[in-house]
């Protein structure tokens, strides 16, 4: 009788740290902002509603990002994903990382430090000016628009 409530906590705590319990948080009705979803631990998937969010955002743990399709939903600044470890998916979503007069961002979407991004349909740009060929992605793989 006296491990049941042992067993009980454990269940409890190990439902609360398991990633198929947590829960998709919405961009603009639930957090006002990308960067916002991504700080709380909560969110392991952020659906971004169709518009323009004007931020580049840091990611420090694994999570998916997913847009309304690459017409409709445009973050408009870099991304960068930092940790060993660290996977973030993208899905449905333009990366846009044209901004200011200095050309090119090093990476419109940038995985330092042990970090992964696996992107699904997404489109990214970078680059101001005429200033091309501008690096897509941190391993320099992909250049253009």
């Amino acid at each position: 009788m006296g491990s049941r409530p042992a067993l009980l906590l454990f269940l409890i705590l190990a439902a609360a740290g398991h990633p198929s319990w947590a829960q998709t948080c919405n961009v603009p009705s639930q957090r006002p902002t990308v960067q916002s979803a991504l700080l709380d631990p909560g969110c392991s998937v952020v659906n971004v509603a169709a518009g323009v969010r004007a931020e580049s955002v840091g990611v420090a743990r694994s999570v998916t990002i997913i847009g309304n399709g690459t017409a409709a939903t445009t973050i408009l600044g870099r991304i960068l994903v930092r940790g060993a470890g660290t996977v973030l998916v993208l899905s449905n979503l333009t990366v846009d990382a044209r901004g200011g007069t200095a050309g090119c961002y090093l990476a419109a979407v940038d995985a330092e430090a042990g970090a992964t991004v696996r992107p699904g349909i997404i489109a990214v740009i970078n680059g101001f000016g005429g200033v091309a060929p501008c690096p897509l992605f941190a391993d320099s793989f992909d250049f253009g628009s």
